[in-house]
């Protein structure tokens, strides 16, 4: 039996900061989106959820294309999902937009171990990748998230001041 699909897009009721702390527990990886020179770039990260804020922690080596770009231009956008593979998949799967202000956090600062604790707990393989002289930690501090799930229902949510 096929599921039936929602043509057009729909308001969303979901409760965006549970939604994004289930994804977080779930996966392990997201899409960043930088742009620079005016061109998209697309990069795969291993990414955490800060501890102590709507923002998200992830690691990229100093000498990366990833790394100029959110460098030369610190708007970015993370997408975390659930996706599977198979056609049931489409009704079931949640996507969630970051858009957000990255920053890459001082070597030595409070908030550089904070992120590096928070990183190293959930990718304990990447430790000696966090902690290289030559890798920059991220802070992208959340401004707007966008919800997608049941195919088509969206919900928009801002943190606070």
């Amino acid at each position: 039996m096929r599921t039936r699909l929602p043509a057009i897009p729909r308001r969303g009721d979901a409760g965006v900061p549970a939604r994004l702390a289930a994804i977080d527990r779930a996966q392990r990886h997201a899409a960043l989106a930088t742009a620079a020179d005016g061109a998209p770039y697309l990069s795969l990260v291993a990414f955490a959820l800060a501890q102590d804020g709507p923002a998200v922690l992830f690691a990229t080596p100093r000498d990366s294309r990833k790394y100029r770009s959110l460098r030369a231009n610190p708007r970015v956008s993370l997408l975390l999902d659930t996706r599977g593979e198979r056609d049931r998949d489409y009704g079931s799967a949640e996507a969630i937009t970051l858009l957000g202000k990255a920053r890459v956090l001082r070597a030595g600062s409070s908030l550089w171990r904070k992120a590096g604790r928070t990183l190293h707990a959930k990718h304990p393989a990447l430790a000696a990748f966090f902690e290289a002289a030559t890798t920059a930690l991220v802070r992208v501090e959340i401004e707007e998230a966008v919800h997608v799930g049941g195919f088509q229902r969206v919900t928009t949510w801002r943190p606070g001041p």
